[in-house]
């Protein structure tokens, strides 16, 4: 009991198989640095602007944390970051639980987004027969929801949270009384 079951996913999508197009062009070719391993000077300048872009409006975020999350991204080396962005991936299982309604789904996005652009977010998304999805759009807000809208995100999240805690979702309380 008290086990909840659903998805949150705060500036992306669940794996569809193309999710390359949600990337806007200036992630993509960031991305494409922060791959490279011949040149530490370009895969270390390539996470400033990367950086920048999560926020829709960088000169209002602390120095200090800027810093701290290009120092961060700089922990993955151009391996992790081409496996990230290239590994193969089978997105059946997961669009099988949400044409079952299994596994319900918020999507939260900025619209000021400069790493994800949410028009083709939301057309790839309508393209699942998603039982249980809410698509919502943040206003003035960029790829890092978590951080420029907390109230909002964490009530989207409350509200899935309180959405999937009923019986028609949670077979996991039948689940745990069967052990």
């Amino acid at each position: 009991p008290g086990t909840v079951s659903g998805g949150v996913y705060l500036g992306g999508s669940p794996y569809t198989g193309l999710n390359s197009r949600v990337l806007t062009q200036a992630t993509q070719e960031v991305a494409a640095l922060f791959q490279r391993n011949d040149n530490v000077t370009a895969f270390t300048l390539s996470k400033i602007p990367f950086v920048e872009g999560i926020f829709a409006q960088p000169n209002k975020v602390p120095y200090s944390l800027k810093t701290f999350w290009a120092g961060v991204g700089l922990v993955s080396t151009p391996l992790d970051i081409k496996l990230t962005y290239n590994r193969q991936q089978d997105p059946e299982p997961l669009l099988k639980m949400g044409r079952e309604g299994t596994l319900p789904l918020v999507v939260l996005h900025g619209a000021d987004d400069h790493v994800v652009n949410g028009t083709v977010l939301v057309q790839e998304l309508k393209t699942v027969p998603w039982k249980d999805l809410e698509v919502v759009i943040l206003p003035g807000v960029g790829h890092g929801a978590f951080y420029e809208d907390v109230k909002h995100t964490m009530e989207y999240i409350g509200q899935l949270v309180e959405r999937v805690d009923t019986p028609q979702h949670v077979d996991a309380h039948q689940y745990v009384a069967k052990l």
